[in-house]
């Protein structure tokens, strides 16, 4: 089974429930309209260290409420990359998420992975973070681990 790692950014967190509803494809709710720390999107975007706007991507995903989901299904990837549209929200498809809620590339609406080993990476650096912070328990930890990743290892940043 192919899964995503989907975050509803701090611009659009308040509509978070509305806009996972217009995806294709089955979705975990795994927390809602939660305040991470800069730490914490340090791990999770870590790909784009030492880019032009790595700085600030993380002001502003620290700046507010975001809400946390597992998209799964056949396809997953490509079918919810679809539906929420380029990462630029001004080139992206009419209809598309990020064309409907998107203010800027950096304030897109959404977070969706772009390939299996993102996914994975993402789940691991975003369940760790959601447990350690105190968002999710370590019975639901497990229970989404075992489902999604099976035995293979919680990766860390």
């Amino acid at each position: 089974m192919e899964y995503t790692y989907i975050v509803v950014k701090p611009n659009a967190d308040e509509r978070a429930e509305r806009i996972i509803e217009e995806l294709p494809c089955k979705v975990e709710k795994v927390a809602l309209h939660v305040s991470l720390p800069r730490e914490f999107w340090e791990s999770f975007y870590v790909v784009h260290r030492g880019k032009s706007f790595y700085e600030e991507l993380l002001d502003f995903m620290s700046s507010g409420n975001t809400s946390h989901f597992i998209g799964y299904g056949d396809g997953v990837i490509k079918k919810v990359r679809k539906a929420i549209g380029a990462t630029d929200p001004s080139k992206a498809e009419p209809g598309t998420i990020r064309a409907k809620y998107g203010r800027s590339i950096t304030e897109n609406a959404i977070h969706a992975s772009d390939s299996p080993s993102s996914a994975h990476f993402e789940l691991s650096v975003g369940l760790t973070g959601l447990l350690q912070y105190g968002y999710i328990d370590l019975k639901r930890f497990m229970e989404l681990k075992e489902r999604f990743l099976g035995g293979e290892e919680v990766k860390h940043a």
